[in-house]
């Protein structure tokens, strides 16, 4: 089926083709922006119709319009995974995303289109403000059931479905070299010398951390931070699956904790053993020392997501604060984890 990139081309008879009501009178009421992405953008459309057990609005989720972030988008495969992650994952997993109605994506992965349910009033979490420990708490329920889902020999099944080759180390390794430089000048102002010196000691070890392999690896999003969740619905609902892959799923918890948590040496303790209780309900467990070692090095992506993303992304006042704040938070918890000791 053929189908829109901006709101504007989605119309009646597509929607009823979509929704399997070939000559429904359906239309679109109102489209609204909604959402903080910069890789991809959202959109709300409210319906009229007179289906009765068809939604009253739905999410629309598009390509940027901005020409650099689109090509960092394609090369990194950002849509083409999380189309994937609805066509091909979701269905084996019990944790909360959004239904999905439609879903599509060009063969060179510039172009995409997806459908999905509108949660509202459920609210989008706040990267700068920070979450409470209850939100992180109910958000590392739902890692667990992700993780647990293709934990141990069920793993083979998410990579014959739906995993993505990672670019090589090299070339990583090399942008890391070219983002850190112009990050380190644009926020030097910003920043404390210590959270610089730790990216500065990160360079000659990166490569090490590209490469590191978890003993106990399952499906990770890998861009879990409160940005990504919608929270007061009866479920934390989580969104923006375009980083999702095969990897350490600690990564997924000491991100969250890191970049999210507003009073974290109070509370890690505690949302930890959650996580783990929850994980091992759901299937994900393995050995403690290695579980601590993943956690210690997931400390270190936070950082790093925040260095490459702000350099990668279309700049705006909000994101500049927001990629400060995403390398600030996790920076001193990967100094305090000794991190960089971990690899």
């Amino acid at each position: 089926m053929s189908y829109p990139t901006t709101p504007d081309a989605v119309n009646g008879p597509w929607l009823a083709q979509v929704f399997g009501r070939a000559g429904a009178d359906i239309s679109v009421a109102d489209i609204q922006r909604i959402g903080t992405g910069q890789v991809a953008r959202s959109f709300r459309l409210t319906l009229d119709h007179d289906q009765p057990d068809l939604p009253r609005s739905l999410v629309m989720k598009c390509p940027t319009d901005d020409p650099g972030t689109l090509m960092a988008a394609a090369h990194y495969q950002l849509y083409r995974k999380e189309v994937l992650f609805y066509d091909a994952l979701e269905p084996h997993t019990s944790v909360r995303a959004p239904q999905c109605y439609f879903k599509a994506i060009s063969d060179d992965g510039l172009s995409f289109c997806l459908l999905l349910e509108d949660c509202a009033p459920a609210r989008q979490g706040d990267q700068i403000g920070g979450a409470s420990a209850d939100d992180i708490r109910a958000a590392l329920s739902e890692a667990a059931r992700l993780h647990g889902a293709f934990a141990g020999e069920r793993l083979a099944l998410a990579e014959r479905l739906a995993a993505v080759p990672k670019p090589p180390t090299e070339i990583e390794l090399a942008q890391y070299r070219t983002h850190w430089p112009a990050f380190r000048a644009r926020y030097a102002d910003r920043l404390d010398l210590d959270i610089l010196a730790l990216g500065d000691d990160l360079l000659p070890h990166y490569g090490r951390f590209l490469d590191y392999q978890s003993a106990h690896p399952s499906v990770a999003h890998q861009d879990f931070r409160i940005d990504n969740l919608l929270f007061g619905a009866e479920r934390v609902v989580v969104l923006d699956w375009q980083t999702m892959n095969v990897g350490p799923p600690l990564w997924d918890v000491a991100y969250l904790i890191g970049t999210s948590l507003r009073d974290r040496k109070s509370h890690e303790a505690a949302l930890l053993q959650h996580y783990h209780q929850e994980s091992a309900r759901h299937g994900y467990t393995g050995d403690a020392d290695a579980l601590r070692r993943d956690y210690r090095v997931g400390a270190l992506c936070g950082f790093a997501v925040a260095v490459g993303s702000a350099m990668l992304v279309e700049r705006t006042e909000r994101g500049d604060e927001m990629f400060a704040v995403m390398a600030e938070r996790p920076a001193r918890h990967a100094i305090e984890l000794e991190s960089l000791e971990a690899l």
